[in-house]
């Protein structure tokens, strides 16, 4: 169980890797977009060594990165579909476009000091998955196109999720999402300040709050679809009725000297609470 500041959460049972690689395996009945068959193994790989590291016990970090790293130096990617700019980039699918900048960094050798990325870059293809069993296509496509941003974006307002993540998370989702609400919160805190403050010029002020909302749209977006993804919101429960208790008097009514009463047309009827 977890708490923030949107309310209390449980995480809900884990999907078995099988039902996730089922889920992949149906991405072809899609005919906007054919993907090959080394790229959904791909992505079937990825998302189940993630899924296995939630439950392993015995240095799951270490073990996901290794097997991330194998299936990208397989190059599942092909040549042709490895060009990295934006248009080329919009004509796939977002989880395509997550493998295609994941595996860009296997190939240029870097995956030794951008182990954090292919690390979450896993964790928003995951993510995106188990929401797509829940047919939850909006928080899918958010967590995918934030960090896509984050990956493939020469911008500031992009990028600078990287420098909050740590290194090497726990892979429990509480410890996930900890991490995430902690940049949530510490963003949220950051624009209610600037929105307070008395800048000389307004210039300033629009420029810092530009970039204070843009960083803010982007954490929340990442929070509400891992949220969504794993957790369900505990709903309050309403309290009961208060029984009556026998030591309550109940005067008795003579029905023979009760005198009718009509209520008139300019009266409003009255409301009676059960409760």
């Amino acid at each position: 169980m977890t708490k923030n500041n949107q309310g209390v959460y449980r995480q809900k049972k884990q999907l078995s890797s099988e039902i996730l690689k089922n889920i992949i395996n149906t991405f072809n009945e899609d005919k906007d977009f054919i993907y090959q068959e080394a790229v959904l193994s791909a992505i079937s790989a990825i998302v189940t060594a993630v899924n296995e590291s939630h439950i392993s016990s015995d240095n799951p970090i270490q073990k996901l990165i290794e097997s991330i790293v194998h299936t990208l130096q397989t190059d599942p990617i092909s040549y042709r579909h490895m060009q990295i700019n934006k248009s080329a980039l919009a004509k796939k699918p977002l989880v395509m476009q997550l493998l295609i900048l994941m595996q860009d960094i296997v190939n240029r050798g870097q995956q030794s000091r951008s182990q954090e990325k292919l690390i979450w870059l896993s964790i928003a293809m995951h993510t995106a998955v188990v929401l797509t069993h829940y047919q939850k296509k909006t928080y899918a496509n958010n967590i995918m196109m934030q960090f896509k941003l984050a990956q493939f974006s020469g911008s500031s307002r992009r990028t600078w999720i990287w420098s909050e993540l740590p290194d090497m998370p726990t892979m429990s989702h509480d410890n996930i999402l900890s991490i995430l609400t902690n940049i949530l919160e510490k963003n949220q805190e950051s624009t209610t300040e600037l929105d307070s403050k008395n800048f000389i010029t307004q210039i300033k002020l629009k420029e810092d709050m530009s970039i204070a909302i843009a960083k803010l749209g982007q954490i929340e977006k990442i929070v509400n679809a891992y949220q969504d993804a794993h957790y369900l919101k505990i709903r309050k429960s309403k309290k009961p009725c208060k029984a009556q208790t026998d030591n309550t008097k109940v005067e008795p009514i003579n029905l023979a000297e009760q005198k009718p009463s009509y209520q008139s047309n300019n009266e409003h009827t009255p409301y009676y609470e059960l409760c």
